[in-house]
């Protein structure tokens, strides 16, 4: 075996690391590969400097006496040649790796009111996106690009008629393999010149139940690899309905004669249910920062329904004798809708 400079075939310096070594062969992979062109020895030299020196052993083997310090086999392993299957499928990954770069990511946002975000829906949304025509990218309809077509030539000869097939030249493109939307009487039928067309679909997005506000999930789109659509949730919250932090709240008005006496109400919840909260069997009064708490009904999981007061005030002192507190209750109940500005 003659001694080869595996650091000038990968194009690196003696103190690259592993990482350097890998990026350099992957380029140099791409670059000599023979499917694409490239020299099967100066691929298989690549290949070889690459298992050396990607390998802190073999490096340290060949840095110390050279590629006749390396065997073949320990080179190669089992492996039958460096085009066998796993170099195609390192082609297949590489590709992939690049596909991935170039994935395109689309905004969606999909309004849900509170009962569909807590019991979880579908919904159906509309992706449009912009495309490049692919049907008048410059290239010729006509003979697709190959700058040649087929023409069939028939002739008789005696009491036989012989049809050949020839490749002529395009005259639609004239060899070039290239058209200009600008050619006079030229008119793409897909996007009217414009170069561009509108790729619509529609599909269906399943919510979870108790899907929360700003809930974010990715969905492949049908038609198109390369893209991926973000769907992002928005929760509309009704009269009354309110979100503290993980909590669901709910703010009941109530009249000063139900602070002090007691009520009873029901609240309907998101889920269907009817909630029913009886104050009238408690001692306390309702005061302003009185909260109920109802464990297990927020929106989320262990989450709760926190039932907040909104108390009316009177807005004006009433005309009585303070001294007689049984007149005056009696004046606040008749005289309620003067003395009270209600919500």
């Amino acid at each position: 075996m003659s001694n080869k400079d595996y650091y000038s075939i990968l194009d690196v310096k003696k103190d690259a690391s592993i990482d350097d070594v890998k990026k350099s062969f992957r380029k140099l992979a791409l670059k000599h590969h023979p499917d694409r062109g490239g020299n099967p020895e100066t691929f298989k030299e690549i290949n070889e400097a690459h298992d050396v020196l990607s390998d802190p052993s073999k490096k340290q083997k060949y840095d110390m006496g050279g590629n006749d310090s390396i065997n073949l086999s320990d080179i190669f392993g089992h492996r039958q040649s460096p085009f066998s299957p796993f170099m195609s499928s390192f082609f297949q990954q590489d590709m992939f790796n690049q596909n991935r770069t170039s994935i395109v990511k689309i905004n969606k946002t999909v309004d849900v009111d509170l009962h569909e975000a807590y019991t979880g829906c579908e919904k159906v949304i509309e992706v449009v996106i912009d495309e490049i025509c692919n049907s008048c990218n410059n290239t010729c309809p006509t003979c697709n690009g190959k700058k040649m077509t087929e023409k069939l030539v028939t002739k008789k000869t005696g009491c036989a008629i012989l049809t050949q097939k020839y490749m002529v030249r395009c005259e639609d493109c004239n060899g070039s393999g290239k058209v200009s939307v600008k050619n006079p009487g030229f008119l793409c039928k897909d996007c009217n010149n414009t170069k561009k067309k509108q790729i619509k679909n529609k599909f269906k997005v399943s919510l979870p139940n108790r899907t929360y506000h700003d809930f974010s999930t990715h969905i492949k789109h049908p038609s198109l690899i390369n893209y991926i659509v973000d769907v992002n949730v928005v929760i509309h919250f009704p009269k009354y309905f309110t979100r503290q932090n993980n909590d669901l709240c709910y703010t009941k008005h109530i009249s000063l004669i139900d602070c002090l006496l007691g009520t009873t109400f029901e609240i309907q919840h998101p889920s269907g249910e009817n909630i029913v909260i009886d104050y009238t069997k408690k001692h306390d009064i309702i005061k302003p920062d009185t909260r109920v708490t109802i464990p297990g009904k927020g929106i989320y999981q262990n989450s709760s329904l926190l039932v907040k007061f909104d108390i009316s005030f009177p807005t004006r002192r009433m005309d009585v004798d303070a001294s007689d507190k049984q007149q005056a209750f009696k004046h606040l109940k008749e005289n309620y809708d003067k003395l009270f500005t209600t919500v």
